[in-house]
């Protein structure tokens, strides 16, 4: 692994990439907490890659409660979030999450979509929303239960399984997938952000809680690329919640 020092950002190399979206692992307790509260893909079309092996990048970003080790000042978890322990660190929980709550194929849907309304038995009720009513069009899956339409199609665009049965569809994401960008930014408190910046670097928050937003963006790769190595590049940032502004180290100087 080579990392190249810039000013804001570490550029790294990794070695390899991970299935993670295949099979389950009990994600470890430790002193972090993950909210997975956005998932977006974005499809990299040219007509140099016409065919269906196009890359695909997942960009999550998540919730992040860090319990800052004794003497620690803020530069410290700054530089923290710049190295490759905390890349690592952030995968191990953020990959299980990813393992169930992958949404389902787009073809799926759209087959949903064009499906005729199911019929419904008296007394029979969608699960999801708890309703009977019958003019919000029932769809059946192919497990044999049905839904509301409106309910099951939100509900696989954020899972793949049958809500009743588990019954598993196609995912929308599959294969491997290197860590492209990781962008941390920790999130000041009312006082802190009162605070001269110049006087921010030197804080002292050891044993504090310290919130922190994380950006990872993950980028497809092609099968047997296990020992390719993959560039990422590391940025840590600090944000004042109340005005949504982001500033670095460089800005505090």
């Amino acid at each position: 692994m080579v990392a190249r020092w810039l000013p804001i950002a570490h550029f790294c190399f990794f070695r390899g990439a991970a299935d993670i979206f295949a099979g389950r692992r009990r994600p470890s307790h430790n002193r972090i907490h993950l909210c997975i509260l956005a998932e977006h893909t974005t499809e990299n079309t040219s007509e140099s890659q016409p065919d269906a092996t196009l890359p695909m990048d997942i960009t999550v970003r998540v919730e992040v409660q860090y319990h800052a080790p004794a003497n620690a000042v803020t530069r410290d978890v700054l530089e923290m979030f710049r190295s490759t322990t905390w890349v690592r660190f952030m995968m191990r929980y953020v990959s299980p999450r990813l393992k169930t709550s992958s949404p389902a194929d787009q073809a799926i849907l759209d087959q949903l979509e064009s499906q005729e309304a199911a019929e419904v038995h008296e007394g029979e009720e969608c699960v999801i929303c708890m309703s009977e009513n019958p003019c919000d069009g029932h769809v059946a899956l192919p497990c044999g239960h049905s839904f509301h339409y409106p309910c099951i199609s939100s509900w696989l665009q954020n899972q793949s399984t049958c809500p009743v049965c588990r019954f598993q569809f196609p995912k929308a994401f599959t294969g491997k997938y290197a860590v492209q960008k990781l962008k941390s930014s920790m999130v000041l408190s009312e006082e802190q952000g009162k605070m001269p910046r110049a006087e921010l670097l030197a804080l002292d928050i050891g044993k504090q809680v310290v919130r922190a937003v994380v950006s990872v963006t993950l980028v497809k790769v092609a099968a047997g690329g296990d020992d390719e190595e993959f560039p990422c590049e590391l940025s840590a940032w600090m944000l004042d919640p109340s005005t949504g502004q982001t500033f670095s180290e460089l800005d505090c100087v």
